[in-house]
C-alpha cells in the first residue's frame, strides 16, 4: 500500500491518508475470509463482465489514437491514445474464415458483426470516454476476408472494406459545463479497414490477426474532448490479436451492446 499513499500523497490529494486507511481496513479483512470463503466471494461476483470472455474465440486490442489535423488545445492532447478491446466467440471468429481451399476465395462478414466493430470500437475515445455510435449509425459498410495463403492447417487471410458512420441529435459536447445544456449536434466517421489474419484450421482459432483502420472523423460526446475539435481530423484504430493471458481479460467498454447479457 505504500506505493498507492506515495502517489496519492504526490497529486496533493487531503484525503490521501483516508484512502489508504480504507484500503488497510479492506486488506485486513480480507485476510480474514477462509479460503472457502474468498473462492465464494469471487465465484459469487457473477456481475463482472468478465465471465463473458470468449475463450476460444478471438479477442483484439483496439488501440486509438488522432494522426493529422486535430486541433489541440492542451499539449497532451498531441500525444493522447486510448485502448479497448473487441470480443468474437469462437463461432463468430470461424465466420470470418472463408471454407474450402480455393485461393482468392472471400467471404462477408456478418451485418451484425460489422456493425458491432463498427459502432461499438470505430468511436473517438482518444481524449477520454465516449458513447457507442446510435443503432442506425452505420450507414455504409462491408468488411471482408481473402484466402492467400495455406500452408498446412494454416490459411493466411486479407480483410479489407469500408465503413461510413453517421449520427445526429441533441447532445452535450463539454463535460460537466454544458451538462444539462443540450444543443444539437453530429458525429461521424469514414474509415478504411486493411489487415492481416492467420488461421490454425486444426485449433479452429486465429493466431494472428492484425488490422489497422484509418478515416475521417467529426464532431464529439460529452466526454471526450472535442469540445473544440468537432470539425474534420484524422483517426486511427489498430487491431491487434493478444493472448489468453489475465492481463487481457477486460472487457470491452460498451459490452452490454454485445447481446451477450442474459
Amino acid at each position: 500500500l505504500t506505493p498507492a499513499g506515495d502517489f496519492l500523497a504526490s497529486c496533493n490529494t487531503r484525503r490521501a491518508d483516508d484512502v489508504v486507511r480504507m484500503l488497510d481496513r479492506a486488506w485486513a479483512e480480507w485476510e480474514e475470509l477462509e479460503p472457502a470463503q474468498r473462492s465464494r466471494a469471487v465465484a459469487g461476483d457473477v456481475r463482472r463482465f468478465e465471465r463473458l470472455y470468449p475463450k476460444d474465440g478471438l479477442v483484439l486490442r483496439v488501440v486509438s489514437r488522432d494522426l493529422q489535423g486535430a486541433t489541440c488545445a492542451e499539449p497532451w492532447h498531441e500525444t493522447a491514445w486510448n485502448q479497448d478491446f473487441a470480443w468474437f466467440t469462437a463461432e463468430e471468429a470461424r465466420s470470418l474464415v472463408p471454407t474450402g481451399d480455393t485461393i482468392g476465395a472471400t467471404v462477408e462478414w456478418p451485418r451484425a458483426l460489422v456493425d458491432r466493430l463498427a459502432r461499438l470500437h470505430l468511436v473517438d475515445n482518444v481524449r477520454g470516454q465516449t458513447s457507442p455510435f446510435a443503432r442506425d449509425a452505420l450507414k455504409a459498410g462491408t468488411l471482408t476476408s481473402t484466402l492467400t495463403a495455406i500452408d498446412g492447417d494454416l490459411a493466411t487471410l486479407e480483410c479489407e472494406g469500408t465503413l461510413r458512420l453517421s449520427q445526429e441529435g441533441s447532445w452535450s459536447v463539454g463535460g460537466f459545463t454544458d451538462a444539462n445544456a443540450a444543443t444539437p449536434q453530429s458525429r461521424s466517421l469514414d474509415a478504411t479497414l486493411i489487415g492481416r489474419a492467420t488461421f490454425d484450421r486444426s485449433q479452429g482459432r486465429f493466431i494472428e490477426f492484425r488490422a489497422v483502420v484509418v478515416g475521417t472523423r467529426t464532431g464529439g460526446t460529452q466526454f471526450n474532448q472535442r469540445a473544440n475539435d468537432l470539425d474534420a481530423s484524422t483517426i486511427g484504430f489498430a487491431f491487434d490479436a493478444v493472448p489468453d493471458e489475465p492481463g487481457f481479460r477486460v472487457a470491452p467498454a460498451h459490452i452490454w451492446e454485445y447481446g451477450w447479457l442474459k
